[in-house]
């Protein structure tokens, strides 16, 4: 364990001098973290707290050009004047974006593009499901132009839509930006004989977003993505299917066909098991396998409760094959007694921290408080 005795530790950001940044949930606030010492543990002596806002509950993103530190509330979000290295309270943040929808998802992630010049957010659905993508987004602005006074969801550049709760945003080294959805719950199909089919599906999303070509839909409300089904219907993990199970304010109706076609849905990159509910995703600077693999990424999934027997609750290897195809792997994970208890890990943020052994991937888990450190060593 790399730390312990946090307050509901949820996203997590790493500074320029290695200092790792961590909003406590519990306690809606900032605190910063070290290891002087370099035992490879942050112990209590080894952090503080830099700043507090009521609300501040997940996203995170430190902006080492621009000198700030921004986090996020369900509705709000805020900066504080930051460079790498401050230890001591911040004082009061700025207000910089309001109006996000709320509620039900409440979580909004802040990822900045590699240059600093862009500011992500993410929002997710205002229920399981809703009648329309408006609550489900990614936007984002232009970083000069955020500080000059508060500015309204509604007025950032919608980049996508219909992602359910794309929670985890990361850019891949080559400057693309990929995702991690949660998909909706209870999914049911009456009209093919089969009812129920929600423990195995939908399939939970990676997805890949042309920041270049923006406004890009990917199907929530009206469609889910296949995971497993038996064939017929199924026709293979990521194809889109029409969620029939509401009515939609759309003329015309949204139907299988509809939902199938690809100039109007943009279909996964790859694909998760069903309910694992990934939170965060983050590429290795080298391949474990570069013979086989052109990069590896790592994502972690909160774990289900919508599945008998629960799922998730793990660390993935997601590996992008010569081939071109994208494939996964378990790279993490506890299979013994109790693995789905109260008192058990659930991994939310991911980060990359230099410690004794290279490089370590750190895992922020908000069921037990705590940080855990997964070490593998860093090579040319």
């Amino acid at each position: 364990m790399w730390a312990t005795g946090l307050n509901a530790p949820r996203g997590i950001d790493v500074a320029s001098n290695n200092d790792l940044l961590v909003v406590e949930s519990g306690y809606g606030r900032i605190s910063v973290l070290w290891d002087a010492d370099g035992n490879g543990q942050s112990n209590s002596s080894e952090r503080a707290v830099l700043a507090s806002q009521s609300g501040l509950n997940h996203g995170i993103a430190i902006s080492q050009s621009g000198k700030y530190v921004y986090a996020s509330t369900q509705t709000d979000v805020y900066r504080w004047n930051y460079v790498a290295g401050q230890r001591t309270n911040l004082g009061t943040g700025q207000h910089v974006i309001s109006n996000l929808p709320c509620c039900h998802h409440t979580t909004r992630t802040l990822r900045f593009s590699p240059d600093e010049s862009t500011l992500y957010v993410q929002s997710g659905s205002g229920d399981n499901v809703d009648p329309d993508a408006t609550h489900a987004q990614i936007r984002r602005w232009s970083a000069s132009k955020l500080g000059a006074g508060v500015v309204n969801w509604s007025t950032g550049e919608l980049v996508a839509s219909g992602n359910r709760n794309e929670v985890g945003l990361r850019f891949d080294p080559s400057g693309r930006l990929w995702g991690v959805e949660n998909g909706v719950d209870d999914v049911a199909r009456a009209d093919w004989g089969i009812g129920d089919i929600h423990n195995d599906n939908p399939c939970e999303e990676i997805n890949l977003f042309d920041t270049n070509k923006v406004g890009g839909f990917y199907g929530y409300p009206y469609c889910w993505s296949e995971g497993i089904l038996p064939k017929p219907p199924g026709k293979g993990t990521g194809t889109q299917w029409l969620y029939n199970q509401q009515t939609f304010p759309m003329s015309p109706p949204p139907t299988d066909a509809w939902c199938q076609n690809t100039s109007n849905v943009i279909p996964p990159a790859h694909c998760l098991p069903a309910h694992n509910a990934p939170l965060d995703i983050i590429f290795g600077n080298v391949s474990p396998d570069s013979a086989n693999y052109q990069q590896t990424a790592y994502v972690s999934t909160h774990g289900s409760w919508d599945r008998t027997p629960p799922d998730g609750y793990e660390l993935y290897r997601i590996l992008w094959n010569k081939d071109g195809t994208i494939s996964h792997e378990i790279s993490l994970a506890y299979v013994g007694p109790g693995a789905t208890g109260s008192g058990w890990i659930r991994p939310v943020a991911l980060g990359l921290i230099r410690c004794t052994w290279g490089q370590c991937l750190i895992i922020s888990t908000d069921s037990n408080n705590e940080l855990a450190g997964l070490a593998y060593i860093a090579t040319d």
